[in-house]
């Protein structure tokens, strides 16, 4: 799958989102109750379904990406990327351990991303730790705010290849 420029926003999650699911094993310690969704992947905090008990800690949530477009070439246009890719658990050093395998993933993702997703120059830019209170427990979340440049094509190029007008003149 690549990203394609009408679908920019739902194939970057889904890029993320399977890379994620792939390499990363539930970071529950315990099973989950069967009555709660075995979902740990989220594209915002699930504060409903948490409040209701379907969903439970610990969650990973890959943010909405924030993006800049410039020139890149005649046809061709670049989009400075940065994704923020956030870990919540009731316990330090689970979103700890979370960021860390979030940080190794991507590491060892960078050359699929380039080759297969035309995602170039994956880099790590911040992070960010915080906590906040949530239905009387102290919820953890560690933040990786990664950037990347996704570079495509625009304008003529992406349609069909042009051929040369046929004439029957001649030049003397």
């Amino acid at each position: 799958m690549a990203v394609s420029s009408n679908k920019v926003y739902s194939d970057l999650f889904k890029i993320f989102y399977d890379i994620f699911n792939t390499y990363m094993a539930d970071p529950a310690s315990e099973p989950r109750n069967p009555g709660s969704s075995r979902q740990f992947i989220f594209s915002s905090y699930p504060e409903a379904d948490i409040d209701e008990n379907r969903v439970k800690y610990p969650l990973i949530i890959i943010e909405p990406a924030d993006m800049k477009n410039e020139p890149f070439t005649q046809v061709k246009k670049k989009a400075t990327i940065d994704l923020d890719i956030k870990c919540y658990d009731t316990r330090m050093d689970k979103t700890d351990s979370m960021i860390s395998n979030v940080f190794a993933i991507m590491d060892d993702q960078i050359w699929n991303l380039k080759n297969k997703q035309n995602i170039h120059f994956l880099q790590l830019t911040g992070t960010d730790t915080t906590w906040d209170w949530h239905n009387g427990q102290r919820v953890h979340c560690r933040k990786a705010t990664y950037s990347m440049v996704w570079i495509y094509t625009s304008g003529l190029a992406k349609g069909s290849k042009q051929t040369a007008l046929h004439s029957n003149a001649v030049i003397s």
